[in-house]
């Protein structure tokens, strides 16, 4: 989950009455934290504030659009946009690779997309917030999310 605290966007987790608050950019006021996933070391930055201080929590979706169709972005390496689509028929006609049953991806070009999308969904009230967003503006809220978040 992610949530708002003092107007940034931090990975968060919910611990009672508190919330860990956590991202990989260093942030004034956090502890410097260090974890090690398999034989990679790790730096985060970390904070326990209490849950009041904290915005709703929310997760997000990118997704990029050609023509009438909009494809679930899963990564991104320079200006490739690797998207995942769930439509046999469309994954076939276009050489898509098979990543688990029902599922396909495929590596573009991010100009061979007409935009992109942002969805934001909100835990708590359930609210959906859908924002079209240009490249440069996809580019940006990527960034964000892979590199600080």
């Amino acid at each position: 989950m992610l949530a708002e605290y003092k107007g940034q966007i931090f990975n968060a987790e919910e611990k009672g009455k508190f919330v860990f608050l956590w991202k990989y950019v260093p942030v004034k006021g956090f502890w410097r934290k260090t974890a090690f996933r398999g034989n990679e070391k790790l730096i985060y930055y970390a904070k326990i504030v209490p849950l009041r201080k904290v915005g709703e929590f929310f997760d997000v979706t990118f997704e990029a659009k050609k023509g009438d169709m909009y494809f679930h972005v899963d990564s991104m390496e320079e200006n490739e946009v690797q998207v995942v689509c769930g439509g046999c028929d469309f994954a076939y006609e276009n050489d898509f690779e098979m990543i688990d049953r029902g599922a396909w991806w495929k590596s573009y070009s991010i100009d061979f997309f007409d935009g992109f999308r942002l969805t934001i969904e909100y835990d708590e009230s359930e609210n959906v917030e859908v924002r079209e967003l240009s490249k440069a503006e996809f580019l940006e809220a990527w960034r964000i999310y892979e590199e600080e978040v």
